[in-house]
């Protein structure tokens, strides 16, 4: 790994504005994160092969075209045994599921979605596998998934299907169970109350489907949600259309977030008659549309005293921005941004997945072919913290990831070996370490496969929130200078804890040791350094426990901090000088984090003896890893106050103008002398503290090193008991194998022949007996079987219980062949009828074309006899026209003279006629003009019904032109007994009249207009003149009576007979054409 840019990553990811910038690279490919804005920019994605990291194996190959899809096509049982993918049948655009178990590799395939399927997932009920998926019409599709010894098999539970879909978007979420304890086996009502609860969203609709309560009440279906009266709950005003959506555990409360930027809350009541109630509603982005809701609840395990819905994730933009929520106090805790590389614009679009324990999430982008995973941390109540993600890793696939689940994901035990790297399930063994691993299913353009992602987080290599840094000023005795003063005290500091070897802080120490730093000691004054002999060359730091405990319980891993000689120079002043400090303090937050304390007073006599309990703590409020730098000695703490103690040579600096007297002069040198002798006696004085120190350092050492080695014999005797058993149980199986070959080997060479040889004699005594006793028992039973087979009641009984226990088999097997055949069928009939057609067609016009042709040669024919004809005819014409001009001058000449005539004459007859009439009014008087006998008309109607006379009957009905009393005269007369006789009683002309006015208004009567018009159309004649001229009119009428009935009404059960009549009149007519 690079040093430099490895430190300058970290230096990045320090600051606050900063993004964490990642480069592809399999070396750097996971950080830390830490703060409440974080922006994460990901690499290019021009990479030609994913990740090293990245463990893939091919479950099938098949093809999912390359876009964004809201729902999940592929999703695991909450045991992680079996897996559910949605594909689509090539050609026709059949949705289906495939349910495959990831032990054995069975698979089924679920069929009939008549659309493709656009989100699936498994019921949260381990006990059971149930699997529910809705297409894209919205249709709802729930299954049972069982082993048997034919292999997989499914069940269907509920069916419900749409008959227009209103929306294109739809989502599919159960219900998150969680099982209390093992006595909720027997509690049915508590499984009832949430095991089986979904939500299915369409768009801006979100309905609530209880399985079990619908099942129980209305049958597996198929079903329309508005026969649906039990078990279906619809949530009002959900807002936009909706994205994602999360029960509570208990099912009594549902969240919901849309695109208009609403995420809220509701109150679920299954079985009361109340209306969802809002509970809260807030945006979590502004306003913007929110495209995923998750809750960072635990469902691997029930765990009675955590909470749950007490943070959630909400997302927007396609998942690039995410935010960490409180649901107590509606406070955005964090947000991460996720950006794209250098100058690329566009938006990254992320799928997003949580795994069941809420610890890791899981992003792809699939525009640039990366997965990234996010490390999720839970502080415990008692630090007062919040959760969030703590780490960032980003991971290069070969392909884009469209859709995913994860199965699971942990921290477990991982070794190298010859076949490459083996995740240990059941415990570590020796050279195994621990690393994350995480396990997922999902669909990429071309394939459906499974990974396992094994590497570091950045997370386990952080430093811990709290650990001691500060130096612990503590005095051990040491040799006497040149001068007669002791030397310069020792510190003892206070270690942090032992970290992991595999850490990144490794790294980080061979990135920092390759930066040189100027000491700070380079721009400080001369006069401020200490004289070079009150520091040695050598100091001793010695790291301490901290607690007196003797349990060990810092120690996990048994090791006690030892001794370390740490060598400095001459002129070394400060800890904070070194390369490694100064790269501590720029990583730090805390500016003050590494300065030591100094004394109190500027006199040792008043420095305070050293206690082991109260040390004082600096935390790391940063979260950044960086190495452990070196042990701060006392030196630059104790130089305020050491000076003071250094002896300077006693000089007399007398002026010679000043003649003070030397009387003055001694008194001073006294007073200094006395001084100079109570600091020595104080030093004594420290010298026996400072040797109090050490013995109680030498025992707290004993102590340390005493636990230390009663750790290491535990671990190594564990470890011992280990291999015993593991060699114990290795020579068990092998001693057994090699045992049982022998035996056996021994057994078929020499016991068997024996046994063979010794038995012979016996073997043949006891067949002859054998044999001759199951001669003997086979004609008894052969006797007895016969008597009891002839018995009539034997037979009568027998048959009854066959066909009672076939009946019903054989019954719904010809219901589900009916069912499975009926659409081949009338789809095979369509085909037919359309081959009829079209080869009726065809033979029609060979016909029309053969006719035609005949009908010109005997036109040719019939010229040429009918010319001569035809001349004679010309003559005649000629002589006629000549007539005709003659006849018109003649007729000319009568015009005129009837100009002149003819109006006197007609005045004359109107003036006759007028009075005429007039005189025959005056000797008539006028009668009353009798109305329409209602009554009558019905009376004869039913009369002519009841006689047999049907012609008289409908002739009359349907004179009076009044649809009503037309079905009257239907009513009166069954119409199978009308037409059923050998010659039709109607004739033509009023079967024509029939179907006209029946064809009028089909929604009203239709069932009884239907029968009439089928064996009115069935009943006519071809051959008949009045039916040829009239019947193509009529008949079209009906035509497209039939088919405005049909849109109107395309679900009645009477569309295929009419789409049959409909048929039927276009044949008369092509018929009669």
């Amino acid at each position: 790994m690079d040093g430099q840019t490895f430190f300058q990553t970290i230096l990045r990811s320090k600051s606050s504005n900063a993004p964490i910038q990642f480069s592809g690279s399999d070396e750097t490919n996971s950080f830390p994160v830490k703060g409440s804005e974080v922006s994460i920019v990901g690499s290019a994605g021009d990479h030609e092969v994913g990740s090293s990291k990245l463990h893939i194996r091919d479950i099938i190959k098949f093809s999912w075209e390359h876009r964004y899809y809201p729902g999940q096509l592929v999703c695991h049982h909450i045991s992680g045994e079996y897996i559910a993918y949605a594909i689509i049948t090539p050609g026709i655009s059949q949705g289906m599921v495939r349910v495959m178990n990831r032990n054995t590799e069975e698979r089924t395939l679920i069929k009939g979605m008549k659309g493709a399927v656009v989100d699936v997932s498994f019921a949260h009920v381990k006990e059971d596998v149930v699997v529910g998926c809705v297409d894209e019409q919205g249709n709802l599709f729930v299954y049972r998934i069982s082993e048997s010894s034919s292999g997989l098999q499914h069940e269907r539970v509920l069916c419900v299907l749409r008959d227009k879909p209103l929306h294109t978007e739809h989502r599919l979420i159960w219900c998150p169970y969680m099982k209390v304890c093992e006595e909720d086996e027997d509690d049915e009502d508590d499984v009832e109350s949430s095991a089986r609860l979904l939500v299915l969203t369409h768009g801006d609709d979100c309905e609530v489907w209880h399985v079990d309560t619908v099942v129980e009440k209305h049958g597996t279906g198929p079903l329309r949600p508005e026969d649906v009266t039990d078990g279906l709950l619809k949530i009002p005003e959900a807002g936009g259309i909706i994205t994602d959506a999360a029960f509570s555990p208990d099912g009594n409360a549902l969240a919901t977030a849309s695109k208009d930027g609403q995420v809220k809350f509701f109150q679920v009541y299954m079985k009361g008659e109340e209306d969802p109630r809002c509970l809260h509603q807030w945006s979590p982005h502004g306003g913007k549309p929110v495209s995923s809701l998750l809750f960072l609840d635990d469902h691997s395990e029930y765990q009675p005293n955590v909470a749950f819905w007490k943070y959630v994730i909400t997302g927007c933009d396609h998942n690039s921005e995410l935010k960490i929520w409180s649901c107590e106090t509606w406070s955005c805790l964090q947000t991460i941004k996720f950006q794209s590389h250098g100058a690329d614009s566009t938006e990254p679009r992320l799928k997003i997945a949580l795994d069941s324990t809420a610890r890791y999430l899981l992003l792809s982008d699939i525009d640039r072919n990366l997965l990234y995973v996010l490390s999720v941390e839970f502080p415990s109540e008692s630090l007062n913290e919040d959760a969030s993600v703590v780490s960032v890793s980003e991971f290069p696939t070969p392909a884009p990831l469209l859709s995913f689940c994860c199965i699971s994901a942990g921290k477990k035990q991982v070794a190298m070996g010859e076949d490459g790297v083996t995740v240990q399930e059941n415990g570590g063994s020796v050279g195994s370490k621990e690393k994350t691993v995480i396990k997922l299913c999902f669909v990429q353009t071309k394939h459906l496969q499974e990974c396992s992602i094994i590497f570091d987080d950045a997370a386990k290599a952080a430093l811990p929130k709290s650990f001691p840094v500060a130096p612990v000023p503590v005095r051990v005795p040491g040799e006497m200078n040149g001068d007669g003063f002791p030397s310069p005290l020792n510190p003892v500091l206070a270690s942090s804890p032992k970290e992991n070897p595999n850490s990144s802080s490794d790294d980080l120490a061979e990135a920092a040791s390759k930066i040189n730093l100027i000491s700070t000691n380079k721009f400080k004054p001369l006069s401020s350094l200490p004289p070079p002999d009150i520091v040695k060359k050598e100091e001793v730091t010695i790291e301490l426990d901290n607690d007196d405990d003797d349990d060990g319980s810092e120690y996990d891993d048994g090791v006690v901090p030892t001794l370390e000689k740490v060598s400095q120079e001459k002129d070394f002043v400060s800890g904070n000088s070194s390369p490694s400090r100064e790269v501590a303090t720029i990583l730090s937050t805390d500016e003050r984090r590494f300065e030591p304390e100094s004394p109190a007073d500027n006199t040792i006599q008043e420095s305070p003896s050293p206690d082991f309990h109260s040390t004082k703590i600096n935390l790391n409020t940063s979260g950044t890893i960086f190495p452990n730098p070196p042990s701060v000695t006392l030196a630059t703490a104790m130089t305020g106050s050491l000076a003071k103690m250094v002896p300077v040579p006693l000089t007399l600096d007398v002026p010679v103008a000043n003649s003070q007297p030397l009387d003055i002069v001694v008194k001073d040198l006294q007073k200094e002398i006395y001084n100079l002798r109570h600091e020595i006696s104080g030093l004594n004085r420290t010298e026996q503290i400072a040797a109090q120190i050490e013995a109680q350092l030498a025992t707290r050492l004993d102590a340390a090193v005493n636990r230390t080695i009663s750790v290491s014999l535990a671990k190594m005797e564990q470890n011992m008991k280990k291999q015993e058993e593991i060699m114990i149980n290795f020579m068990a199986k092998s001693i057994t194998s090699k045992c049982d070959q022998i035996l056996s080997i021994e057994l078929k060479r020499n016991v068997a022949e024996t046994v063979n040889r010794a038995l012979e004699p016996l073997k043949a005594r006891i067949d002859s007996q054998i044999g001759h006793k199951l001669s003997n028992a086979d004609q008894v039973v052969r006797e007895s079987v016969y008597k009891i087979v002839s018995n009539p009641g034997f037979q009568d009984s027998i048959s009854k219980n066959v066909s009672k226990s076939l009946q019903p088999v054989i019954a719904e097997s010809y219901r589900e062949v009916l069912q499975a055949n009926l659409p081949g069928m009338e789809r095979m009939m369509k085909q037919i009828l359309s081959n009829m057609n079209e080869t009726f067609l065809a033979g029609t016009k060979e016909y029309t074309a053969e006719l035609r042709g005949r009908l010109e040669a005997s036109e040719v024919a019939q010229r040429d006899e009918i010319s001569p004809y035809l001349r004679d005819i010309m003559k005649s014409l000629g002589n006629l026209s000549a007539s005709q001009s003659k006849l018109s001058n003649q007729v000319s000449e009568i015009n005129t003279r009837n100009e002149k005539e003819l109006p006197k004459s007609i005045a004359k007859m109107i003036r006759s006629e007028v009075r005429a009439a007039l005189l025959d009014q005056v000797s008539v008087s006028p009668g009353p003009i009798k109305p329409n006998n209602l009554h009558a008309d019905i009376k004869f109607i039913k009369e002519m019904a009841s006689t047999g006379n049907y012609n008289e009957a409908f002739k009359k009905a349907l004179s009076l032109n009044d649809l009503s009393m037309v079905m009257l005269a239907c009513h009166s007369v069954n119409p199978g007994q009308m037409f059923g006789q050998e010659t039709c009683p109607l004739n033509q002309s009023v079967i024509l009249s029939l179907i006209q006015q029946l064809s009028c208004n089909l929604q009203e009567k239709t069932e009884l207009k239907l029968a009439y018009l089928e064996e009115a159309v069935l009943h006519l004649d071809k051959n008949n003149s009045i039916t040829k001229a009239h019947a193509p009119s009529m008949l079209n009428l009906l035509k497209a009576s039939i088919q405005t009935y049909t849109k109107e009404t395309p679900n009645s059960k009477h569309a295929r007979n009419f789409k049959t009549l409909e048929m039927a009149a276009a044949g008369f007519i092509h018929e009669i054409q």
